[in-house]
């Protein structure tokens, strides 16, 4: 897939599932559409796609395997899509260019490592009533004191007392 730039899969395509290693160091792939019939990305499935700028994941994905996104240093739009539940170990490792990210409501798990290396994340928004508990890695080695963590109006104090994310910089969303 050396010269793969652009991937259009119909919204009406029968696919359901983007297997393992799909697009592994696609390097100059740049942009792909992912159908509403997805449930599943396998993991790597993106891995290395170091063009790849946007993404959108539809609402249909439930979970996003281990290390899907990793290495895509050019990423800096991520549409997460209410229905996800997992977002995997290392899912976006090394995606050094991606500013903010929206986790929804219906994440219940952030693996290891899951943003590591997104050294220009500076928001991150989250709409859960309760703090969710991910693993203390899943935003190793970023300063989360310089991170602004976007929360439901009152609720900053029980995010300001959970593990993780009262190392964030925690503001109402409005």
């Amino acid at each position: 897939c050396a010269s793969l730039t652009h991937v259009t899969l119909p919204d009406d395509a029968q696919l359901t599932t983007i297997g393992k290693n799909a697009f592994f160091q696609c390097e100059k792939l740049a942009s792909i559409s992912i159908p509403k019939n997805v449930t599943t990305i396998g993991k790597n499935a993106f891995y290395g796609c170091e063009k790849l700028a946007s993404i959108t994941i539809p609402n249909s994905v439930t979970a996003i395997a281990d290390g899907v996104f990793a290495g895509c240093k050019a990423l800096t739009t991520v549409t997460l899509s209410e229905g996800l539940q997992t977002i995997g170990k290392n899912a976006f490792l090394d995606c050094a260019a991606l500013a903010s990210i929206s986790i929804p409501n219906s994440v219940t798990a952030i693996g290891d490592f899951a943003f590591q290396g997104c050294t220009a994340l500076k928001d991150v928004t989250v709409a859960w009533e309760t703090p969710l508990q991910p693993n203390s890695d899943a935003f190793k080695q970023l300063p989360l004191d310089k991170i602004r963590l976007h929360v439901p109006e009152g609720k900053i104090g029980a995010y300001k007392a959970a593990n993780v994310w009262r190392d964030f910089i925690v503001m109402a969303d409005r």
